[in-house]
């Protein structure tokens, strides 16, 4: 990796990175909460069908789709835990790898407490009875549920950054 004119190092521009990454979602947040408004005065009016139709659509989200993501990603983390645990028996320094893999794997599991609480609130079968309150409360969850994993992906991808500065510094000091 480069480093800026200046003096700015590796983590730093990651730390700068994140903070733009963590603005961006911020204000992505607050457009869906204002569209959410909107949509929550529609589901007052919304019919039966529709709300069976919600209620489906929100169940394969929590089962099939968040379950599928967080296993992707539990795999992943794995894969770089090992490659930390040899790099560090190496003599290595994989202190950044590792900080960001913790992060990593924190919004992983907030991200797995979110879909539980989607789960809880689904009503088995009796999707007809969801109130606009109950619907604003799921597709917050979902939506805070969906950041985090975007949020753990992409400290994932900086603890594989780490290493892959790790693998490359070893490959320069070799040839010198």
């Amino acid at each position: 990796m480069q480093f800026a004119p200046g003096g700015q190092t590796w983590r730093e521009e990651t730390r700068e990175a994140r903070e733009a990454f963590h603005e961006k979602l911020r204000t992505e947040r607050e457009k869906f909460l204002a569209e959410l408004r909107a949509k929550k005065e529609e589901w007052k009016n919304a019919t039966d069908v529709r709300k069976r139709a919600f209620c489906g659509v929100a169940t394969d989200i929590v089962k099939r789709r968040f379950g599928v993501a967080t296993g992707a990603l539990e795999a992943i983390q794995a894969r770089v835990e090992s490659a930390i645990e040899k790099l560090t028996d190496e003599g290595k320094d994989t202190s950044a790898a590792e900080e960001a893999l913790d992060v990593s794997e924190a919004k992983l599991a907030e991200a797995k407490e979110k879909a539980e609480d989607i789960k809880a609130l689904i009503p088995e079968g009796g999707c007809k009875n969801i109130t606009p309150e109950l619907f604003e409360q799921i597709k917050t969850l979902a939506r805070e549920a969906k950041d985090l994993l975007k949020e753990s992906k992409e400290s994932l991808r900086e603890a594989i950054q780490a290493l892959k500065d790790l693998r490359g510094k070893t490959d320069e000091d070799e040839s010198q």
